[in-house]
């Protein structure tokens, strides 16, 4: 069973900001998050507002996943930089 993805909606106006090539790689990590949100450059968080990060090139995913349901909650979609965590 795939999980489902659900976007905060700041984040729907974030990914329209990102360069169409970035874009692209973005969408794609989302696409492969619904099979397996564990797969690819993942990292816990410590301390932090979400509890997981994806890095996707200089874009960091961050989001919240309930294992019950199999909903990931994209809660931001930052570019990397000194402080982005």
């Amino acid at each position: 069973m795939n999980w489902e993805i659900r976007l905060a909606k700041r984040v729907q106006k974030q990914i329209i900001g990102i360069p169409p090539k970035d874009r692209e790689a973005v969408l794609f990590a989302l696409r492969d998050m619904q099979a397996d949100p564990f797969f690819g450059d993942i990292k816990w968080l410590k301390n932090q507002q979400y509890t997981l990060r994806r890095r996707v090139g200089v874009w960091r995913i961050l989001f919240d996943i309930d294992r019950e349901s199999k909903i990931i909650l994209i809660g931001d979609i930052v570019r990397r930089s000194d402080n982005t965590y």
